[in-house]
């Protein structure tokens, strides 16, 4: 019965040994793959700011399409608002065409030279007549 009992005792070690061993096998793995992970995320540290910068301009570039969109909105809707005064600006064009062409068409009918009467002399040099007209203007 020694041999039995020694027997309990060697197989209780046995795993106690084996448990301890596999622990400490388990904890040397958690170091490497923890090692290993912070080396990764090392590594991709500048990728990760790069992604973050990316972002950052995308949100930029974002924001700036939206104001040049707005402002081609307004452009085009002040545009639009224009074509009225274009219509009417056409149109005082169109009838300043016409009054040139009927001024053209008129000035082409005048005889090339027309004959003036002539002048025989001037006229004398006028002289202003008298007064005698007294005015209480300067206080007399």
């Amino acid at each position: 019965m020694g041999t039995d009992t020694r027997r309990g005792l060697h197989v209780g070690v046995l795993v106690g040994v084996s448990t301890v061993t596999y622990a400490a096998v388990l904890a040397g793995v958690t170091s490497l793959q923890s090692a290993s992970d912070a080396a990764l995320i090392s590594a991709r540290d500048p990728i990760a700011r790069t992604v973050a910068s990316v972002a950052s301009d995308h949100d930029v570039l974002e924001r700036r399409v939206g104001a040049a969109a707005d402002r081609y909105s307004s452009v085009a809707g002040e545009y639009a608002s224009l074509g009225p005064a274009i219509d009417d600006l056409e149109l005082t064009l169109d009838l300043l065409a016409a009054t040139t062409r009927r001024v053209g068409a008129s000035a082409a009918q005048l005889p090339a030279r027309v004959a003036l009467p002539s002048v025989r002399s001037a006229p004398g040099r006028l002289t202003a007549p008298a007064t005698h007209a007294v005015t209480g203007a300067s206080g007399a």
